[in-house]
């Protein structure tokens, strides 16, 4: 008896092979997302970590007030915790390529054992290309070359100190030839930093012999710790076992020591916020993705039993078991879900993980990525397909399995004739012909198929309009950032013992060909803030001039666009922080002083801002809350020619100035953030794309059970002389009016699901954009009603091949 079930149900899975093909699919394509979504971010941290391990990346990094001698080294290395130490130093130096002036970053290789197994060869570089330099005046320089120029191995690079100080002082030999082309853990971005000479801004680094530089004492000490490498560097776990060492290591020093971590690496901290992003939007997204096929699963299962209550009365009839029967439907969504599932997880771990990081190759040098077998992602999304795909078929089955047998074996009895709504409206009935009130009838008459259709294609049309809305929100971010609230162009840093008089000078002697059309004085601070809720990390900027200040930044409200002013009795916080600490205007927050001192201040205005948090203050407040005399150490500036050549020049001729510690541009950010964006961009595509192929599933899988469980009727309809193309257009046009609402609500369900996710998915310090673009609500609906004409066309050949004696089947 259980082997003729079996069969019974291995016949049924070939006759409507269809069906078991699109739960398969729908499946796969829940399974796939979810799990290979979710495995992203914890594949791009298991892959940094090894390469971090691989490659000897520091644990810390020690910098000193004085430089570190052989006494120093010492005492460090009687640190009883310490696996690895490399005293060593780098540099900042000017070369000129193809008439190209930039700026490199020189750092030291130790003298001798280059060896892989040796564990004071801390941030090894991985050879590219070429080999190690194993004689004076050899380097190797990063992957990439310099973006200014290109740079071969055999390409000579000639150096300057780009001060008044004579190279020789620092190294020995003032040209290196290139014998190498590395990458190293220390470097993961593009971006290499800021720099005091030059440009301002660090093109590449090289490395070189220690031999080749002259040597006082080491401006710092690279240190591994024991056991480090056994955790996970983006883990809380491995922040918590380096926290002792990093504590004790402060006190060594006769002079003042800074110890600084992984997260004073700008790639380090670049990297996990990236993971974090990707992990922050595969929160939501999966999640409803799956819900949805899970949705269109159910129902399918559901519409498949109802189908075959004649074959479940007669399997009763003939004395098998309720669990028998069910058996055989139970058995029929298993091997659908179990296989949708078992391909789900192979595709999913494998093909989401490698593009996705494939798409951030272009800001990280990276290796391979490495692939984890994640069983808790894999275990949740096979359970949950197989439970929600054999209880859907369970429970219709225990439903149908009620009646007796006599009533089983004859088609349910037709619902009682009612009328709708649109009949009770004469004016609007009256003029429909009989096709239209057909549809009008079927629409509105048969409710649960109704809400089904209606609801699955919803979800569908609500995912590709998050996934484009997402689109909006990211790139909003730049758009908004750099073309809206920041109004100035360049930051500049002076040194404590600059007042405001000689700041001025040094802008007005640097700009006297009219660079520079407007500047203001601003002090900055960095501080936490915290309210009854939260705490968080901030940086107060004030300004000398208040009334002047939104010529630099536009201070105004996100939703209604009126000008915040900075007012003498309170602070303007951004808007990402108030939301974080949950305050509104005219609640009260904590500025925490050092010495745990806190000092309450009122919200006087909430300001539009997307990148970083900030507070906002006149220097009278200021000058109340930390009894200090104010200090403006920065200047912002507005630039009549905004190219990479004139900002290049400005930057260069203001750091010759001494009194200069730092010039930046918005430029730099904006590009920076572009290219962030553009890597996300690819994850979100991804999600387009996937969210494409669910439609277009959950269209067919919806469109072919509506078929099949009306085939009676579209074979009586043939019967009554109906053509193809009018069977056709009696089908479709309660499909597309099916689709039409399906669509519209999808649209609505779409701008909730979108705020949702960005809600979730913003990171501490940055607020993406809220309002979805016009153009993707119409890609959005075009998609989805271009999926449904598709479904239409295929089905259009399974209408025409129905036979009109399936009609005289009915024992009525």
């Amino acid at each position: 008896m259980k082997n003729a079930l079996l069969k019974d149900t291995f016949r049924e899975i070939k006759k409507s092979f269809g069906r078991f093909v699109s739960i398969f699919a729908i499946v796969t394509l829940g399974v796939a997302f979810f799990a290979g979504i979710k495995a992203a971010a914890p594949d791009m941290r298991i892959t940094a970590d090894k390469y971090y391990d691989d490659y000897n990346f520091m644990d810390l990094r020690l910098l000193s007030t004085l430089g570190f001698n052989e006494n120093d080294i010492d005492k460090i290395k009687k640190y009883g915790n310490i696996e690895g130490i490399f005293p060593t130093s780098s540099m900042d130096v000017l070369t000129t390529i193809n008439n190209n002036e930039l700026v490199l970053k020189i750092h030291a290789l130790p003298k001798n054992n280059l060896s892989n197994d040796n564990k004071d060869y801390i941030n090894r570089p991985k050879i590219v290309e070429g080999r190690l330099p194993e004689n004076p005046g050899e380097c190797v320089i990063g992957k990439g070359d310099i973006r200014e120029a290109d740079v071969k191995i055999g390409s000579k690079l000639k150096i300057t100190s780009g001060t008044n100080d004579d190279i020789s002082k620092s190294f020995k030999i003032d040209e290196f030839q290139v014998v190498g082309i590395v990458e190293t853990p220390y470097y993961l971005t593009f971006e290499k930093g800021t720099s005091n000479i030059g440009n301002g801004r660090v093109s590449n680094f090289i490395m070189v012999s220690e031999k080749d530089m002259e040597i006082d004492c080491y401006k710092e000490v690279l240190i591994t710790i024991k056991d480090a490498k056994k955790l996970n560097s983006f883990n809380k776990k491995y922040e918590d076992f380096i926290l002792p060492s990093k504590n004790s290591l402060e006190d060594i020093g006769e002079s003042k020591w800074y110890v600084l971590d992984r997260n004073s690496n700008y790639s380090f901290v670049d990297y996990d916020g990236s993971a974090d992003r990707v992990s922050a939007i595969a929160q939501v997204f999966p999640l409803f993705f799956f819900l949805v096929a899970a949705l269109v699963c159910l129902t399918t299962m559901t519409r498949m039993v109802d189908e075959q209550r004649i074959n479940i009365g007669t399997l009763k009839a003939l004395g098998y078991s309720k669990l028998a029967i069910a058996s055989k439907y139970i058995l029929y969504a298993a091997f659908a879900s179990i296989g949708g599932s078992i391909a789900g997880i192979a595709i999913g771990f494998t093909v989401f993980p490698i593009v996705i990081v494939d798409a951030y190759s272009m800001l990280y040098t990276l290796p391979p990525v490495i692939l984890k077998f994640d069983v808790l992602y894999a275990s949740i999304a096979t359970l949950s397909a197989v439970l929600i795909t054999t209880l859907a078929a369970f429970l219709a089955c225990n439903k149908e399995l009620i009646e007796m047998p006599s009533l089983l074996m004859r088609p349910k009895a037709p619902k009682e004739g009612k009328r709708i709504l649109l009949e009770r409206i004469p004016f609007i009935w009256n003029r429909f012909n009989f096709s239209k009130k057909v549809t009008a009838r079927n629409i509105f008459r048969y409710k649960k198929r109704f809400f089904m259709t209606v609801i699955g294609i919803a979800g569908c049309t609500a995912l590709l309009l998050a996934g484009f809305g997402i689109k909006d929100s990211i790139e909003a971010i730049v758009e908004k950032q750099f073309g809206e609230v920041y109004k100035y162009n360049m930051t500049i840093g002076f040194d404590s013992n600059t007042d405001m008089q000689n700041q001025e000078e040094i802008i007005k002697e640097v700009s006297k060909n009219g660079e520079i059309t407007d500047y203001t004085s601003i002090k900055t601070k960095n501080v936490d803030v915290s309210s009854d809720e939260a705490t968080e990390a901030v940086t107060i900027i004030v300004p000398k001039y208040k009334n002047e200040f939104n010529n630099f930044i536009d201070l105004k409200s996100r939703k209604n666009k009126e000008e915040v002013e900075i007012q003498e009795d309170g602070i303007i916080l951004t808007e990402k922080a108030a939301k974080q600490l949950k305050v509104r205007i005219g609640d009260t927050i904590y500025i925490d002083k050092e010495e745990n001192e806190k000092v309450p201040v009122k919200i006087r205005g909430i300001s539009e801002q997307y990148v970083m948090n900030y507070v906002y203050m006149t220097d009278n407040l200021y000058e109340k809350i930390f009894k200090e005399e104010i200090k403006f150490n920065k200047m912002f500036a507005i630039l009549a020619d905004k190219s990479k050549e004139s900002e290049d020049k400005l930057s260069k001729d203001i750091l010759k100035e001494s009194k200069v510690t730092s010039v930046s541009f918005n430029s730099l950010s904006e590009n920076s953030f572009k290219e962030t964006i553009s890597s996300l961009n690819y994850v979100v595509l991804i999600m387009i794309i996937s969210a494409g192929a669910l439609a277009f599933v959950v269209l067919y899988n919806l469109t072919n059970v509506n078929i099949s469980e009306r085939i009676r009727e579209i074979a009586t309809i043939k019967v009554l002389g109906f053509y193809d193309n009018e069977v056709s257009a009696y089908v479709y046009r309660e499909n597309f009016v099916l689709t039409f609402i399906g669509t519209l609500t999808g649209l609505g369900l779409g701008v909730l699901l979108h705020k949702f996710i960005m809600i979730t998915a913003e990171p501490d310090n940055m607020m993406f954009g809220r309002n979805i673009d016009f153009m993707s609500f119409l890609y959005a609906s075009i998609l989805t009603l271009a999926f449904a004409s598709i479904v239409n066309f295929v089905m259009y050949f399974k209408l025409k091949k129905t036979p009109m004696v399936e009609s005289l089947k009915s024992v009525d």
